[in-house]
């Protein structure tokens, strides 16, 4: 519409002849996209904050004179405006500046002038993505910032501090609750906000999926009373567990390795090396023992495995794509997460290896879950070729309410293991 409005009046559209601005323009775009309140009205809106440590995020107090286009108060809008008329005198357009420099106060700073030049503030904005692209990778693969928190003792539980090494060297710490010698769970977690003992909101900022305390302990209290032996351990990069030769969290590929060490533990311990096992695995849990299964020494050479409870299995892309981030700022952060991990993360899938799973499998799912692909969920289970079940759940609408019920309900879906664990 500013294009249209600047050819009727016989002005050049900058970005017509700027390529600078174009990119300029385009970057704004994606920011206003990213970070839009959808119910902002007058309640304000959310930016990044302009001073400290670019991980924090921050909601400041409305502008005062911020513009209204249409129903929605976007006041990103009027930086795009600011910028589209950047040949103008903007003394004349106070309020208009009033907003820009509400939201970007250190640019206005450094620049004072009453022109705001694309070739200066491109630059700036480059760096204001930069920094978002970080703030968003590190919240996707960055490991070691969930805590072990809780102790099997509060649960009343026997157990021991273990330690037991990967097939790339990587040490792997976890507990091994006692229960009976004759059958094991072993349990892994899911990725990045996650440790053995489960999810704590403590020290996660405003990132926080959940705002208690998920405790696992719960649920293997339950599998203790029934005689099982519980072998719960940290991934690698998470926990009390070494960093990997990678120090970023791959989403599967590399922690695939961390599942078959586990059970090479299992299967070479003196006192459990005759027990039947059965896999607990919970979201990137479930991903890497997929991914495992499908590895040439991978856990199909392990006959005493029989039965896997795979909860919410996800797909980057489609974390990507429930995100919104199928854009620009989104294809940034995919591009660093590759760089950083030195895998296409947009690209490998563990897919292709459900069908190599060779022991009974139950597939659980919220059918509630802000980061679904249904579609995704019901092509893993049509690829299982073993006895399987499919178990939707109908929770509120966060990812975390599967991995509570997990907690809270253990019997509706730990009993899969009583009927292929004998």
């Amino acid at each position: 519409s500013q294009k249209g409005s600047r050819q009727a009046r016989g002005m050049p559209f900058p970005g017509d002849c700027d390529p600078l601005h174009r990119v300029g323009t385009q970057i704004l775009s994606v920011i206003l996209r990213a970070f839009r309140d959808e119910s902002a009205g007058a309640q304000g809106h959310s930016n990044v904050e302009e001073q400290g440590d670019p991980e924090t995020l921050t909601r400041p107090p409305k502008p005062a004179s911020a513009y209204q286009r249409g129903h929605r108060y976007v006041p990103f809008g009027s930086a795009i405006l600011v910028i589209l008329e950047w040949n103008e005198d903007l003394e004349t357009a106070t309020g208009r500046r009033a907003d820009f420099c509400n939201m970007f106060p250190s640019f206005c700073n450094l620049y004072p002038s009453s022109s705001l030049k694309p070739e200066l503030f491109v630059p700036y904005l480059i760096n204001k993505n930069q920094m978002i692209t970080g703030y968003l990778s590190n919240a996707i693969v960055k490991g070691g910032v969930s805590p072990v928190f809780d102790n099997p003792s509060d649960y009343g539980l026997e157990y021991e501090d273990v330690t037991f090494t990967a097939s790339d060297g990587v040490s792997l710490s976890g507990w091994l609750v006692k229960g009976g010698s004759d059958k094991v769970i072993i349990q892994s977690h899911y990725g990045v906000q996650s440790s053995r003992s489960g999810y704590t909101p403590e020290g996660k900022g405003i990132g926080k999926m959940w705002q208690e305390n998920i405790s696992f302990l719960k649920h293997v209290k339950l599998l203790v009373s029934k005689g099982y032996s519980v072998l719960m351990y940290d991934f690698r990069n998470h926990g009390e567990s070494q960093a990997g030769t990678c120090p970023w969290v791959t989403w599967g590929p590399e922690e695939s390795k961390d599942v078959v060490a586990a059970v090479e533990y299992i299967s070479s311990h003196p006192e459990y090396k005759d027990a039947q096992i059965g896999l607990l695995s919970i979201c990137m849990g479930a991903a890497s023992s997929t991914y495992a299964f499908g590895e040439r020494n991978g856990l199909n050479r392990f006959p005493n495995i029989k039965a896997m409870v795979a909860i919410q299995p996800l797909r980057y892309p489609d974390f990507i794509a429930a995100l919104g981030l199928n854009n620009f700022i989104g294809r940034s952060v995919t591009k660093l997460n590759n760089k950083r991990t030195g895998i296409e993360m947009d690209k490998v899938s563990f897919m292709p290896d459900v069908k190599k799973i060779s022991v009974p499998t139950l597939l659980v799912q919220n059918s509630n879950d802000e980061y679904l692909n249904k579609e995704s969920i019901e092509e893993y289970y049509s690829e299982l070729a073993v006895k399987k079940d499919l178990m939707w759940l109908d929770l509120g609408k966060k990812r975390a309410a599967g991995y509570d019920y997990l907690t809270r309900n253990p019997e509706k879906i730990l009993s899969w293991f009583d009927s292929f664990i004998q």
